[in-house]
């Protein structure tokens, strides 16, 4: 059955179902969003179809280059537009401190290689997600490779096929299914982050598109067959699930969601399917694309001089202006005139080809990276509205940095590498203190071991970052973060000459009870500790705590710190630029957001626990906890303290008992 008899081409609910797609991504990204997305998964179905149908119109007769040059040409241009605009506004609204990864997303974006730029920054969503105005863009960049490889494979298929849908059909219905089942395979034993990111990752979900395709190809319905309502009801039960999710689970309900609404709106389409027909639906679906382009960006820079009800209002008006504005000049200057110029699709691929293998070039050439760095930062620092917002935020607050210890050679003892260097006044002729937990003990280390050292303790730190001590546990992404790490960790406090202090700290909740959105960026939200070898992360603490008091180590819990669901510093800059100066956090969800962490710590019983509780000096039942005092910042960002947060309650946990040779 012909193409043409099913009546394929710009299917108005299609541009609505790319429409919710939008929404959803724009709205999951604003900071107190309970939307969980998975528009990218939507996208990536849509891009399977109808690549699928583009490259079979033509079958035999498909051209490679055009279709190459015809894509480059619709996208590329656009996203050069968009991101030189930005990269301007951060230069007078964004935080020139830190232009280096500024500098390296901007290269990433442009080069469409975003994906492997993050998968090599390590984390899914790194700590430096929050300036990376980029971030969107991993998804394009995998549509962008894509492109590259699936019109050779069709090709291919077709010059030896002769254009034969059922065989198209159940070579892409196996190989959906095989890269699916790769997919998991590799997601268990290999890196979550590579994963995520990786495009061979998510093939699987381009290929269920063409398998749509073949569906409709191949078969037409003798009487109307609507899965919309149940795709649409997959999708929103998905939306309103608030239990902890995970990667697999959301992409696989999102894909055959979308699988199930292309098969009935194109089978319908005579029939006007009308969930996704609506006007403002298929307007946002026709300019998704420019409008994915700026949402991330506005929601950044709005974010840094305004609250956020301010920042959905300039996110959603102003992205759709940006994304409207670039539309219209894409088709009436770009499409419809330059492009119909002859030769000039030509220079414009040329040119797009070159400033990508330019900025790859760039992006992997640091000393080019560090002269333009320097250059641009020293020309816009006076003209930077952040900066001079700084100035007068500095007049209110000192600095808020960590204050983290360093080894001999001056290294940060948080650090990657398990080789026990951090070692001070190792002949102390008090007992061996070590620290021991991740970059939230880290940022106290400073301040503990300079008293501890002037008590005449010796004082190891073991603080390796996004690593919490447990037995029996490992790490997909963090390659540090071994079982071996833990057993090295386990044989050095076993070596101990004699029985130590173990101060024990790290940011429980976020291991326990997963992620808190406190930044833009968030596509999936799923617990963090999706690779614990245990089934119960509780457990694992709990019997991990044991085993070292059992050992007649005398341990020093420190309970958990009140989180911000926001970045305080940042924050903090917005009050003084709105002519405000404190921000206190909500003790009630610091409760409730602890609960678990203080039943599992109250759980460990010995005789050697000693236990400090910093919230009953940040906090109180009445006014909440307080973020700064007397001028000084307590938080580096929404969760770690800062030097002076380290520099309060370092005196205060040292007044325990335990440092004071006394029993309870």
């Amino acid at each position: 059955m012909s193409l043409q008899n099913h009546n394929i081409g710009r299917i108005k609910e299609i541009d609505g179902l790319r429409g919710a797609a939008i929404l959803l991504i724009v709205m999951s990204h604003f900071e107190s969003s309970f939307f969980q997305s998975g528009g990218v998964s939507i996208f990536f179905v849509i891009t399977g179809f109808f690549m699928t149908k583009i490259i079979s119109d033509k079958g035999i007769n498909f051209s490679i280059v055009d279709f190459y040059v015809s894509r480059v040409n619709a996208l590329y241009p656009q996203l050069l537009i968009s991101t030189i605009l930005i990269f301007f506004a951060y230069l007078f609204f964004g935080e020139l401190d830190r232009m280096d990864v500024f500098l390296d997303s901007f290269l990433a974006s442009i080069s469409s290689t975003m994906n492997f730029y993050l998968i090599d920054q390590g984390d899914v969503y790194s700590n430096q997600s929050y300036i990376n105005l980029f971030l969107p863009l991993w998804a394009f960049s995998i549509i962008f490779q894509f492109y590259v490889l699936y019109p050779i494979i069709l090709k291919l298929f077709f010059l030896f096929t002769k254009l034969d849908f059922n065989k198209l059909f159940y070579i892409l219905a196996f190989s959906t299914l095989l890269s699916y089942f790769v997919y998991i395979y590799f997601l268990g034993i290999g890196s979550e982050v590579g994963n995520f990111y990786h495009p061979f990752s998510r093939l699987w979900q381009f290929l269920l598109g063409g398998v749509v395709y073949c569906i409709v190809k191949i078969y037409k319905p003798k009487k109307n067959i609507n899965f919309t309502y149940l795709g649409v009801a997959l999708l929103v039960i998905w939306q309103f699930d608030l239990s902890q999710i995970n990667f697999v689970y959301t992409t696989t309900i999102v894909s055959l969601s979308t699988a199930l609404i292309i098969l009935s709106v194109v089978w319908n389409h005579s029939k006007k399917v009308t969930i996704f027909s609506s006007q403002p639906l298929t307007q946002l679906g026709k300019v998704s694309y420019p409008l994915y382009l700026w949402h991330m960006p506005l929601i950044y820079l709005s974010s840094l001089y305004f609250d956020e009800f301010l920042v959905v209002v300039i996110t959603l008006f102003g992205g759709i202006f940006f994304a409207y504005g670039q539309f219209w000049i894409n088709h009436k200057v770009i499409v419809n005139h330059l492009l119909k110029v002859k030769y000039f699709k030509y220079i414009v691929f040329f040119i797009s080809i070159n400033i990508v293998l330019a900025s790859m070039y760039a992006l992997n050439n640091k000393s080019i990276n560090s002269a333009t760095l320097k250059s641009i930062s020293t020309y816009f620092e006076n003209n930077n509205l952040q900066n001079k917002l700084k100035s007068d935020f500095h007049k209110k607050y000192s600095n808020f940095d960590r204050l983290i210890a360093k080894d001999s050679n001056g290294r940060s003892c948080q650090t990657t590498e398990l080789d026990f260097q951090c070692v001070y006044n190792k002949h102390g002729k008090n007992d061996n203190v070590i620290l021991l937990g991740t970059s939230h003990l880290a940022a106290l280390s400073q301040s503990l071991k300079d008293r501890l050292v002037d008590l005449d303790h010796s004082v190891t730190i073991i603080t390796p970052p996004g690593c919490p001590y447990i037995l029996n546990y490992y790490s997909n992404t963090r390659s540090w973060c071994s079982a071996e790490h833990m057993e090295k960790v386990r044989d050095f406090i076993l070596k101990s000459s004699k029985p130590s202090i173990i101060i024990l700290f790290t940011r429980y909740a976020y291991y326990i009870d997963g992620k808190l959105k406190t930044d833009p960026g968030f596509e999936v939200k799923e617990p963090v500790m999706s690779s614990i070898m245990e089934s119960d992360i509780v457990n694992g603490f709990r019997k991990t705590y044991q085993d070292l008091a059992d050992m007649g180590h005398k341990l020093v819990l420190i309970y958990p710190v009140p989180e911000s669901y926001k970045h305080v510093p940042r924050e903090l800059r917005k009050k003084v630029y709105n002519s405000g100066f404190s921000l206190n956090l909500d003790y009630s969800k610091f409760v409730d957001r602890t609960k678990s962490s203080f039943l599992m710590l109250d759980s460990i019983k010995s005789n050697n626990i000693y236990r400090f509780y910093p919230h009953k000096t940040f906090c109180d039942d009445y006014s909440g906890c307080i973020t700064s005092t007397g001028g000084r910042i307590l938080y580096n960002d929404s969760n770690h303290l800062s030097r002076h947060g380290s520099e309060l309650i370092a005196p205060l946990i040292l007044k325990l008992p335990v440092f004071n040779n006394e029993n309870y």
